[in-house]
């Protein structure tokens, strides 16, 4: 009876601190996932060349050895950044084209919604500015063509609808290239007659883009 109770002891203890026990994998997932949103953070604030590893360390509140853990090294922790920036960015934009409501209510919200990146997204706007500025980067390249391709190819379907197949591709592209313009090149935005007020306001940019693209469609009642 005696050995029976130790055993059962045993196996109360062993059960309870597997129960307590948290798994080194998610230990890990969690503090890997933190270092990228803090360095993504700098980096889009400050810059690449302005950031070492110590910095991230610091301001992530764990000794460098930590950081070489997950990441090779700068560039390794960089590009992770843009990824997981850009990936975001995407994930966004891919949703509001799935769905059964019609194109038009589609592309605005898609519009809506890639205007709220460009204004209100910081850190993805800033690397994607700070990408753009390297010439012929391979980095940006690379991100664009895993982030944003099925998002362009969700869309194309979903101009031409309005707009016909003919001219769906360079629609589709216009509505990038004209948000990204009126966003980030202000004085564009003054000239092409878009008033301030609608850098405040996703929605209203939106539809100042649509109503230039698509003018035959009232947006403002979609």
């Amino acid at each position: 009876m005696a050995a029976n109770k130790v055993t059962t002891a045993r196996k109360e203890r062993s059960v309870s601190a597997a129960a307590t026990k948290k798994p080194r994998s998610r230990r890990a997932a969690v503090s890997e996932d933190r270092i990228i949103a803090t360095a993504t953070r700098m980096f889009a604030e400050r810059g690449y060349p302005a950031i070492s590893i110590r910095d991230i360390a610091t301001a992530c509140e764990v000794n460098i050895p930590s950081i070489y853990h997950y990441f090779k090294d700068k560039d390794d922790l960089y590009d992770r950044c843009c990824e997981f920036a850009f990936q975001q960015a995407a994930a966004a934009l891919r949703a509001t084209l799935v769905g059964p409501e019609a194109s038009t209510v589609r592309l605005k919200r898609f519009t809506i919604a890639l205007c709220d990146l460009l204004l209100n997204a910081s850190d993805f706007r800033r690397l994607l500015q700070r990408e753009l500025l390297l010439p012929r980067s391979r980095r940006f390249e690379a991100l664009t063509s895993t982030s944003f391709t099925h998002e362009y190819k969700l869309l194309i379907p979903a101009v031409g609808d309005i707009a016909g197949a003919a001219g769906a591709r360079s629609r589709a592209f216009s509505i990038y290239a004209m948000t990204f313009g009126l966003i980030v090149l202000e004085p564009i935005a003054e000239y092409s007659g878009a008033k301030a007020a609608m850098l405040d306001s996703p929605a209203k940019l939106a539809e100042f883009v649509l109503s230039s693209l698509f003018p035959e469609i009232a947006w403002k009642n979609v």
